[in-house]
């Protein structure tokens, strides 16, 4: 049903121009980060990667259609889906994006009793021998058992933080279970023992740690939180909590940006993204 859904409300025109896509910083941040195709793929190479919870394929569309075909699969290349998507079988298809979205539209349209068009639409998409029952065994939601190729998009991930000294968290929910997987805890690890090595590891380290440190100076970690929920706030503060630190006064230095507003408006007010 997930993958159904997903598939019958694809729809390219909601990135005109018009509309506020946070994935427009996104292709602002690739196409800024140098100044050649090549060494823009360097540096995606090397610096940068998304992970997805998103079982959607409106990223990779939006992506592929605004940037050159090098950049383009390079990037793809950096993109992980823990959880899968619907990206790979459907391109292996070659469904394209908002195809499914057409078949039901026009479907919909040709059935004379519209009160029974949902159960007459899921005979025609989820019958056993549809394609959609074949990619919706490729995604898994938080708690499932998890297939094989999960547990290597995890793995995966969790080297790419391991390796990072930036985060951006956008529309993460901090499910507990999912931040363990990710290893944040030893993501702060290492940023703070990156901070305390770059001082030589010395009480004088110590000292501008705990009191130079203020908050938009150096942030490794930018995340946001509509409207604020404590939830949230509480599980970031428990996965980071090695960044959190008291300075001589009592307050907390914070090496993290947080916005409470959706990502589009904190892209382009809150903080930057770049790579």
């Amino acid at each position: 049903m997930i993958a159904f859904i997903l598939l019958i409300h694809e729809d390219d025109e909601i990135f005109t121009s018009q509309n506020k896509i946070w994935y427009r910083w996104l292709q602002h941040a690739i196409l800024n980060c140098a100044p050649t195709i090549d060494e823009i793929c360097q540096k995606i190479k090397d610096d940068f990667s998304i992970i997805s919870f998103n079982y959607d394929r409106s990223l990779e569309f939006f992506l592929k259609e605004k940037l050159k075909p090098k950049i383009y699969q390079s990037i793809k290349k950096k993109i992980i889906y823990p959880y899968g998507s619907l990206n790979s079988d459907l391109t292996q298809r070659n469904e394209e994006y908002g195809a499914i979205k057409k078949i039901y539209d026009n479907y919909l349209y040709s059935l004379s009793n519209k009160a029974n068009s949902f159960e007459a639409i899921g005979d025609l998409f989820l019958n056993e021998n549809s394609f959609l029952k074949q990619i919706a065994q490729n995604i898994r939601v938080v708690g499932e058992r998890q297939n094989e190729v999960c547990k290597d998009q995890f793995e995966k991930a969790k080297e790419y933080v391991g390796k990072s000294h930036k985060l951006y968290l956008l529309g993460f929910g901090f499910i507990k279970e999912n931040c363990e997987k990710l290893g944040f805890k030893e993501f702060s690890k290492n940023i703070r023992n990156l901070l305390y090595s770059s001082t030589h590891a010395t009480m004088a380290g110590e000292y501008w740690y705990r009191n130079s440190v203020k908050l938009g100076e150096f942030s490794p970690i930018s995340y946001t939180n509509f409207d604020n929920k404590s939830k949230v706030n509480d599980e970031f503060k428990s996965q980071f909590s090695l960044l959190l630190i008291k300075n001589n006064d009592g307050n907390f230095n914070s090496l993290y940006k947080l916005s409470t507003r959706g990502v589009y408006n904190a892209l382009e007010g809150d903080f930057d993204l770049f790579l």
